[in-house]
């Protein structure tokens, strides 16, 4: 899985898969342009796609559950969130 930077583009693995899943995280510094970001590391509950979403600071969004996957676009915060899982 790789993080990559919303301002440069620079990717970082995350190699010892040490980012808590389906958390949002906002205390990235880009080890290039040295900016500050926001990341969350994305595990779909319909169909195990995962996937690594990054932000500038002043646009995290509030609720990851209200991110759409982006393979099959499921939102978790959904009423029907489980249904035909």
């Amino acid at each position: 899985m790789e993080i990559r930077c919303p301002h440069c583009g620079h990717a970082e693995p995350d190699a010892f898969e040490l980012i808590e899943v389906n958390a949002l995280h906002d205390d990235f510094v880009c080890a290039h342009c040295k900016q500050a970001f926001g990341a969350c590391i994305r595990n779909c509950i319909r169909c195990d796609f995962e996937q690594a979403l990054t932000w500038r600071v002043d646009s995290v969004p509030d609720r990851v559950a209200e991110l759409p996957c982006g393979q099959c676009g499921h939102i978790e915060s959904q009423p029907d969130a489980l249904d035909n899982v």
